[in-house]
């Protein structure tokens, strides 16, 4: 995590996760993701967020892999400590390579 401004914080996570498919004659897929998250607080009850992901899945024993986008973004109304209200929007794409 990285804290830009007292207010605004960065933060890349990755991992990668062998995960099962319904896909004939695979074995697993490979998945590997990176996302980069920015965080701003514009004051102390209203949070922005917004989320880039790429994403690989290599589909073991078909030779097939794919490549994933996805962007997010997140507005947090925070009305208590414990009643937020959240507004998401997000959009995700695949690309299949081979």
């Amino acid at each position: 995590m990285w804290t830009a401004t007292p207010l605004t914080t960065a933060r890349f996570v990755t991992s990668t996760s062998i995960d099962e498919t319904i896909v004939p004659d695979v074995s697993g897929v490979l998945t590997h993701l990176y996302t980069v998250e920015v965080d701003h607080d514009f004051r102390r009850w209203l949070t922005a967020i917004g989320k880039f992901t790429y994403g690989t899945l290599d589909y073991q024993g078909d030779g097939r892999f794919d490549k994933i986008y996805s962007i997010e973004g997140d507005l947090i109304y925070k009305l208590t400590r414990s009643l937020w209200i959240k507004a998401r929007c997000a959009a995700t794409f695949s690309i299949p390579i081979s």
